[in-house]
């Protein structure tokens, strides 16, 4: 009786640690960091549900990236995030003014980009009090092209 229920025990373990691996995994594939083309920027496209724990995941993998890859730019893209997937805009205004905080602490400029024309409002409503301080344009390629234009870089077509 006593090895079964060690065997079990030592099951229950091994499936522990299995949903622990498991769920690092996940919260690393939820917040995808992309290299751009312009050198020291990056992409954070978001996708799905922005709870506050969410963020707070975004926030943590975020700063060790940039510190680890010595990152000067990152554009975080909402363009995927309707209204309906944000809990509490109040918080989650909270979270990007700390996010732009902390980047700014590092000498990281931090760019948000597409917004939804009610997601801007609620924003607004939300009473941020640096909301004029943020980087915002109205998508990535808009980003993209300001900062490789202040660069000095273009895309050029290539004949064929």
């Amino acid at each position: 009786m006593d090895n079964i229920q060690e065997e079990l025990q030592k099951k229950v373990q091994e499936l522990s640690q299995q949903v622990e691996n498991l769920e690092a995994l996940v919260k690393e594939l939820s917040t995808p960091i992309i290299p751009s083309v312009i050198p020291e920027t990056i992409l954070v496209p978001l996708v799905g549900e922005l709870s506050p724990e969410r963020f707070q995941t975004i926030n943590h993998r975020l700063l060790e990236y940039v510190y680890n890859k010595r990152i000067q730019t990152a554009i975080i893209d909402f363009s995927a995030i309707t209204v309906k997937e944000i809990s509490n805009f109040e918080v989650l205004a909270e979270s990007v003014g700390n996010l732009n905080a902390s980047m700014d602490l590092m000498g990281v400029k931090l760019v948000l980009v597409g917004f939804t024309p009610h997601f801007a409002q609620e924003l607004v409503r939300s009473g941020l009090s640096i909301i004029d301080e943020l980087n915002t344009f109205s998508s990535f390629k808009t980003a993209l092209e300001y900062f490789m234009k202040q660069q000095g870089m273009a895309f050029t077509k290539v004949k064929n």
